[in-house]
């Protein structure tokens, strides 16, 4: 099949008896050609057919339970309806009592739905399926997205702007883009973002619509949960080496040698780490020296040497 010879891939199948290969060959068949095609290569071979006929006009239950004593067709059949039939899928989940890929695929779904509503009670119907399996966790997950997306409608209609189908972090991302703290904070409340995430998401937000000064009185808050280098960070992202500046002397002593170089400081950042005898760290400003750094070069070399000499 490889070799895109079906028809002798087929012949050789039925010739093998073996069931379970002439079912993988007709389904690997039935992905790979139009529906018409299909049909007209296997009316040639009435075995082909034959079983073809049987999987049509059965019962999808009496399909279903067939099939599974057939590993390979089984599993080359899974994969057919991931990309082919998800609602059959669906179908055999709940007949197997797979609760949890059931509620998934509802979950899946709900995407297809356009009225909040039906979205909502599909989700509904994947909560009932993850309660069956006992799986508290994305029971929790799926009532959040549920909640967000009630919010994000209520976000929509008071600021015109799009945020159904966001996440979480997009949505309170967008929103301080948009100078929209009050309400991006409510929602960091609302569902509980940890401390830390929060502060990085809303850093870098602050930094992409260019408010520095939100950004300098975000810093001094209270002490940041990520570290003050995150600041000169999102500042050099941003080619705004003032502002990076701004946060350089709060920087933790192992991390300022990275940030001088974050900041394209290099001859400060080799001074920085000649004072800490830190020779891992020249070795770091070192790598990031192009052609035309030689004389930084050769004053880091200078200084590796120093620092040889004096222990």
């Amino acid at each position: 099949m490889k070799m895109h010879k079906d028809q002798i891939a087929l012949s050789k199948a039925i010739e093998s008896g073996d069931t379970d290969l002439v079912y993988t060959v007709l389904l690997r068949l039935k992905e790979s050609m139009t529906q018409g095609d299909f049909l007209m290569s296997i009316r040639s071979m009435p075995i082909s057919y034959s079983l073809f006929l049987q999987v049509s006009y059965r019962k999808h239950g009496d399909f279903l339970m067939s099939i599974r004593s057939m590993p390979i067709s089984y599993s080359l059949f899974l994969q057919y309806c991931r990309q082919q039939n998800p609602k059959l899928l669906e179908d055999l989940y709940y007949q197997e009592d797979n609760f949890i890929e059931e509620g998934n695929c509802k979950v899946m779904r709900s995407f297809d739905d356009e009225r909040l509503d039906d979205r909502t009670e599909t989700l509904n119907q994947a909560i009932k399926c993850y309660q069956k399996g006992r799986h508290d966790f994305v029971i929790k997950q799926t009532e959040d997205q549920i909640k967000l997306l009630k919010y994000q409608r209520r976000l929509e209609e008071e600021f015109n702007r799009p945020y159904m189908d966001l996440s979480l972090h997009q949505t309170i991302y967008r929103l301080t883009v948009e100078n929209n703290f009050k309400v991006s904070e409510q929602l960091r409340k609302e569902f509980k973002v940890p401390d830390r995430r929060y502060w990085w998401i809303k850093i870098q937000a602050l930094a992409e619509a260019g408010e520095w000064v939100e950004l300098d009185k975000f810093s001094r808050n209270k002490k940041p949960p990520v570290g003050m280098e995150a600041f000169v960070e999102v500042c050099a992202k941003h080619h705004n080496v003032n502002e990076a500046m701004k946060y350089m002397s709060e920087v933790s002593p192992e991390q300022k040698v990275r940030c001088l170089v974050k900041v394209g400081n290099k001859k400060a950042a080799a001074d920085t780490a000649f004072e800490n005898r830190n020779e891992e760290e020249l070795n770091f400003v070192l790598s990031k020296c192009g052609h035309s750094d030689r004389q930084l070069v050769e004053s880091i070399k200078s200084m590796k040497q120093q620092l040889g000499l004096k222990r």
